[in-house]
This record gives structure tokens, C-alpha cells and sequence, in this order.
């Protein structure tokens, strides 16, 4: 699902090890991609909230090496590197279905799960499930 060699995920494994420089590196100087910007939300959900989202790279960077990331308490999240090949597309859906709402919130809801599932080659009730948070449906798309 990564694609290895991803400056992206390098990056963002780095800073999962207290390293950020690379991260604000490129948060400073590249353009984000979509796996980027999927991998620093998921960092940045695991983490104490900055008060900045990768929407604001350059704010995000300053605030990544003015604080560092702090852990929240309790058990610590699964990053989503390292989640199994059928969890990966289902993570993604959620972080899609979220952005597509904030940008698009009078699409009808089914219309939008049913656009994601087929978008991520899921089935349409493993999105459903995600998103009411079950996890029982892993159902990969039979046509895709």
C-alpha cells in the first residue's frame, strides 16, 4: 500500500522515532502528496493536538519543531504503516469520507460512502462499518 522508498512515509516514521527534522523538511520545501498528507494526519491523531492540521504545512513544521509531538495518554495507536493490507484501504476511506464532508457537507451521505468504497476498491458495508465504528466488515470489492 506504501510505496517503499516514500519520502513521506520515511519522514513520517522518523518522526514516530523523535526524529522531525525530515518531516519539517519537507513540510517546508515539498508539495504534500495524498499518501503524505494520509500518513501526517494519521501521525498527527496519534499525538497531543498542535493546534495546526498538514493543511498548514509551513505553520505545521514550526509547530512540529517548536513543541515536538507529545503522546496521549493510555495505549498508544497502530500507525497506519503498519496496519494489515485490508485495514490500510479502510483507514484511508475514513480520512476521505472526513475531508470530502468538510468540503462538500450537503452530498448526500450514502451517495459519498458508496463514491469512497468504490474510489478505495471496498465494499460499500465495510465503509459503512468503518465509519459507524465496527470493525467486523472487511470486505474487498469484488469488481475492483
Amino acid at each position: 500500500m506504501w510505496r517503499n522508498g516514500s519520502a513521506w512515509l520515511s519522514a513520517v516514521r522518523h518522526a514516530d522515532d523523535g526524529d522531525l527534522l525530515p518531516l519539517s523538511r519537507l513540510l517546508l520545501f515539498e508539495p504534500i502528496t495524498e499518501e503524505g498528507r494520509v500518513l501526517v494526519r494519521d501521525l498527527l491523531s496519534r499525538y497531543k493536538d498542535l493546534g495546526v492540521s498538514e493543511e498548514e504545512p509551513v505553520r505545521l513544521a514550526e509547530r512540529l519543531m517548536e513543541v515536538g509531538l507529545k503522546k496521549k495518554r493510555g495505549r498508544q495507536a497502530t500507525p497506519v504503516y503498519w496496519e494489515s493490507e485490508i485495514r490500510n484501504p479502510i483507514t484511508i476511506a475514513q480520512a476521505e469520507y472526513k475531508a470530502f464532508r468538510r468540503a462538500f457537507p450537503r452530498e448526500p451521505v450514502e451517495e459519498l460512502k458508496k463514491f469512497i468504497a468504490d474510489r478505495n476498491g471496498l465494499h460499500v458495508d465495510a465503509v459503512r462499518s468503518a465509519l459507524d465504528g465496527r470493525r467486523g466488515s472487511s470486505k474487498k470489492n469484488k469488481s475492483g
